[in-house]
């Protein structure tokens, strides 16, 4: 989902082609954590592991399925079982070249982390696994602009899961992926800065400024069919008194519609790139005095 292809849990490879047992799993059920499937993806990962099996597994196996092991146990709310699959995957390292799978994984341990944080089960032991995942991160070379986006993002979750994490620590990460062809990616960057620009106190330019990346954000989760970024865009345009990006991020925000209201208000565009503009995707105007 990282590329702004249609993809849908169960459909066969890129453009038609079947994939490889091992790696066509494991791609299924990325996109499955993606739409909020944990189950699904949870059936694809063991594919996945008996399809490689577990005799001397080499790293372009091993962190994948690890990457795709704490999403699953993440998304459970396991977050110590998380923590176990990291410590696997650290222990085998990252040999030179194996970036493309060490960013991934990594992002995933923070994102991990950060979720977690106000989960007094989480609490001890956090300090350390922080710690060396600041120091994998250190040592990870990148090589391409796609792992330097990742870098920066991983460093920004890592950045949440201590509290730390700024609208100007997100707004150089959205930066970093605007450059890029990956429209799910960016649209998850572009919440989080939303959320720390809410967070900041924000005046009428920041909220302002807020408003537009939730709409882009919501009209790409509506997309792609990503459910828990999709309510999470939702959620967040809510408790900030914004008004919903799509009918169906809404719903899941408000329920069922009042018959006072339109049940369908104007749908915002759903291209993955996030142009286009609705009028249903504003902050509300201001009362007019009397």
């Amino acid at each position: 989902m990282g590329r702004g292809r249609r993809s849908r849990v169960g459909r066969p490879g890129l453009r038609g082609q079947r994939q490889a047992p091992g790696s066509g799993a494991l791609r299924l059920a990325h996109i499955a954590l993606a739409r909020g499937d944990a189950a699904e993806a949870g059936r694809q990962l063991a594919i996945s592991h008996a399809h490689y099996g577990t005799h001397d597994p080499m790293p372009q196996q091993l962190l994948p399925i690890a990457r795709i092991a704490i999403g699953v146990a993440a998304e459970e709310g396991r977050i110590l079982d998380a923590r176990v699959e990291l410590d696997r995957a650290l222990a085998v390292g990252f040999p030179p070249g194996t970036q493309r799978y060490g960013w991934p994984l990594l992002l995933a341990a923070a994102t991990a982390e950060a979720d977690a944080r106000a989960l007094p089960v989480a609490a001890d032991g956090r300090a350390d696994v922080l710690d060396r995942l600041a120091q994998a991160a250190r040592k990870l070379t990148t090589g391409a602009p796609v792992w330097d986006a990742y870098e920066r993002w991983t460093r920004a979750e890592l950045h949440r899961a201590h509290g730390t994490d700024t609208a100007a620590v997100w707004s150089d990460v959205v930066t970093d992926f605007e450059c890029l062809d990956r429209p799910y990616d960016l649209a998850r960057v572009r919440r989080r800065l939303a959320q720390a620009l809410l967070e900041e106190a924000a005046g009428d330019d920041e909220r302002d400024r807020a408003t537009e990346l939730l709409r882009l954000a919501g009209a790409v989760a509506d997309h792609l069919g990503a459910h828990p970024l999709a309510e999470a865009v939702a959620l967040l345009a809510q408790r900030a008194r914004l008004t919903s990006p799509s009918p169906r991020s809404a719903s899941l925000a408000r329920g069922p519609p009042s018959p006072a209201r339109p049940s369908t208000p104007p749908r915002a565009s759903a291209s993955p790139t996030g142009s286009g503009t609705s009028s249903a995707w504003s902050r509300p105007a201001a009362p007019t005095a009397r």
